[in-house]
């Protein structure tokens, strides 16, 4: 298996997407909004504070007088691997490397499909740069909305898949 060298273009792209998302990487300056203030802050603060202190990961106990986080509204919650940056990082910080990440991870995925149905990938990486730098991805930063990050890179994974399933199953038939 050889090692393909990244295009400028894709090179171009993970920049433009660093420069938008990365002032999301410091909290100084950074507006967190009032529904990434009330739910995700406090519950990434609350699952460091009980792994690090040894109590359960799966009851908030200052919510309602303590809540079940299977019933609470926590993006990326226990089961999402992003909240273990709050272990490594003040929060804010990681919430806003968890977007970066998701955002770069998107660009590729998006391209990703892209390719499979057929677009050059100048046209693919344009294509993933049109999700991230595009109205509903700058949203996604602004806002911190971490549950949209995670649908706008899983989404297009699973397409791609099944298009690549799709063509594999096309080349066997004709075989």
């Amino acid at each position: 298996m050889t090692l393909r060298t990244p295009s400028s273009s894709l090179l171009w792209a993970l920049a433009a997407v660093f420069v938008v998302g990365g002032p999301a990487l410091f909290g100084d300056g950074v507006d967190i909004p009032d529904d990434a203030l009330y739910y995700m802050v406090p519950a990434w603060d609350w699952l460091c504070t009980a792994v690090s202190s040894g109590q359960s990961i799966w009851f908030v106990p200052g919510k309602l007088g303590g809540t079940s986080l299977y019933v609470d509204v926590v993006p990326m919650g226990p089961l999402y691997p992003a909240w273990l940056l709050a272990m490594l990082m003040p929060t804010v910080t990681a919430l806003g490397l968890a977007s970066l990440l998701h955002a770069m991870g998107t660009l590729l995925a998006v391209r990703w499909l892209a390719t499979l149905h057929g677009a050059s990938p100048m046209a693919a990486t344009l294509a993933g740069c049109g999700v991230v730098l595009g109205p509903i991805g700058l949203a996604g930063f602004q806002d911190a909305q971490m549950d949209s990050w995670a649908t706008f890179l899983w989404l297009p994974m699973p397409l791609a898949c099944l298009e690549k399933l799709a063509q594999v199953e096309a080349q066997r038939r004709a075989r």
